[in-house]
């Protein structure tokens, strides 16, 4: 993962020019396994919270991703033919998806239906990123997600 911009806000006291405030913000991409999507972080740290593993599953992931109602399906057939491209169990698939909707990379929307988080990874332009934002935030932990915008 290759970081391509990284953004200082500070929030500055004019009457003493002391910073108050500090927030970094980093724009991260990388190439898939089949190397045509990009992926970008508005957050800096979300990279950090999973392993290789879950990334992996997160690419694979953005292969399915349903093109209108962003929507990521699942069911055992798909589970299994993702094992199959990342040469993992069952198991792994489950542990990575609850790690990843534990660190709000991913809402559950229901069993085997996921909606993945906008401001970690999204495609395309910033029409469908506002649009995939609301979205998301119908299913996600609200509180949790405003801390992080």
């Amino acid at each position: 993962m290759k970081m391509t911009n990284e953004y200082v806000y500070e929030e500055i006291d004019h009457s003493t020019g002391k910073v108050v405030t500090s927030k970094r913000k980093a724009t991260y991409k990388t190439r898939t396994i089949n190397k045509k999507y990009f992926m970008f972080s508005l957050d800096s740290k979300w990279h950090r919270k999973i392993k290789a593993n879950d990334l992996q599953l997160l690419a694979e992931m953005i292969d399915l991703e349903h093109q209108t109602t962003w929507e990521v399906h699942l069911h055992k057939k798909t589970r299994d033919k993702i094992c199959k491209n990342l040469d993992c169990s069952t198991s792994q698939i489950m542990r990575s998806l609850k790690n990843m909707v534990d660190n709000n990379i991913l809402a559950k929307v229901e069993p085997g239906v996921y909606l993945i988080n906008p401001e970690c990874v999204w495609i395309g332009s910033s029409e469908i990123h506002e649009k995939k934002v609301d979205n998301y935030m119908q299913y996600a932990n609200l509180e949790h997600y405003l801390e992080k915008a």
